[in-house]
Parts: C-alpha cells; sequence; structure tokens
C-alpha cells in the first residue's frame, strides 16, 4: 500500500487471509478512507462529465470518483449445456460446491479446468492418493518465482500494475500464476 509496506514475518510468503485483512483495515483506518463493507451493490454507471461513479447498493445511492472491485475474477462457475445429458450415475461437482476430496465417490476423477481452482482441486485430489486427469485450455502461466525474487516484486519494479488488459497482446488469455498456499505455497 502507498506509504505502508507489509511488516510481517514473510514478505513473499503465503499470508492467511484474516491477516490481509487486518492490513487493509488498519491502513484504510490509517489514512482515514470511507471504506465501506458489506455492502450489496445493485448497479454501477460512471458520469463521462465529472468522470465520477454512480453506485445503487442495498443502502441507497453512493458516489464515489474511484471503485475497487475484489470480488474476483469468476464467482460464477461455467457450466456447460450438455452436462444435464451426462447420466446422473457420475457425479459433477462445480468449484464453488467442492470441499474435499471425501465428498466424492470413490475412484478417479475427471477436474475440467485449469485455473487456478481447477489445478488446486487436481492437486489436492492428486494428494489424497485419487488418479486425477485434467482437462486444460490454452493460456500462459508465469512462475512464481524467478531468480530468487517472488513473481510480485518483479511485477511492480517491471511496472507491471501499471499495465491495461488492452496492453497485452493476446489479452483473452493473459499469463496466470497457478499456485496454492498449502504447505507454504508453491506453483502446481
Amino acid at each position: 500500500m502507498p506509504g505502508k509496506a507489509y511488516a510481517g514475518t514473510e514478505p513473499d510468503g503465503f499470508v492467511h487471509h484474516s491477516e490481509v485483512l487486518r492490513f487493509v483495515v488498519d491502513y484504510a483506518a490509517e489514512i482515514e478512507a470511507p471504506m465501506r463493507t458489506g455492502v450489496e451493490v445493485t448497479g454501477l454507471s460512471r458520469d463521462e462529465r465529472s468522470a465520477a461513479y454512480h453506485l445503487e447498493t442495498a443502502h441507497g445511492p453512493i458516489r464515489a470518483r474511484n471503485v475497487v472491485i475484489a470480488t474476483g475474477p469468476f464467482q460464477h462457475p461455467i457450466v456447460p449445456g450438455y452436462s444435464h445429458a451426462v447420466p446422473a450415475s457420475i457425479c459433477q461437482v462445480d468449484a464453488t460446491c467442492y470441499r474435499n476430496p471425501q465428498q466424492l465417490p470413490p475412484g478417479a476423477v475427471l477436474v475440467v479446468g485449469s485455473g487456478n481452482s481447477g489445478c488446486q482441486i487436481a492437486d489436492e485430489l492428486l494428494r489424497s492418493g485419487r488418479q486425477v486427469f485434467l482437462a486444460v485450455s490454452r493460456h500462459s502461466r508465469v512462475p512464481r518465482r524467478y531468480r530468487g525474487q517472488d513473481l510480485i516484486w518483479w511485477y511492480e519494479k517491471l511496472g507491471r500494475f501499471d499495465v491495461t488488459i488492452d496492453s497485452f497482446p493476446n489479452r483473452r488469455h493473459p499469463p496466470s500464476v497457478i499456485l496454492t498456499g498449502m504447505d507454504g505455497g508453491y506453483d502446481l
């Protein structure tokens, strides 16, 4: 955060979400940011003349110069239309409903999707002793660490956080980091 470096014991480690939350809440309090949490936003538009955003919320309208949308990229599973044709004897579970290997019937597992969720689920199933098949699509991967530094360090030094998606040569499939926070964190 601007003016506040992370002061924990592992700056390149995988900290628990409660520690990240505490860091953000403390920072917001220090700079007196008008942060609101737990507010459902039902609409968002931008007034081009004033460059302000207008938010419709369950608690009334809000006007803001900046809006941070921090829900993650894929909060709703994409289930192919033909999934209803799969026999009922074959268990189908999307990533939002998956909890652990024990909830699945015994046997091999096909995981469709090679993003973070799919790879993390495949890794967990493999570690539990299951035979796992991972169906992948086209995408580029980058390692979490390079030449002794965390990828985030490199992104910051190279100005990667200042680049827009439109400037990527292949913006439909920008490079992604596929990793897990298990056992201290590692690339998948």
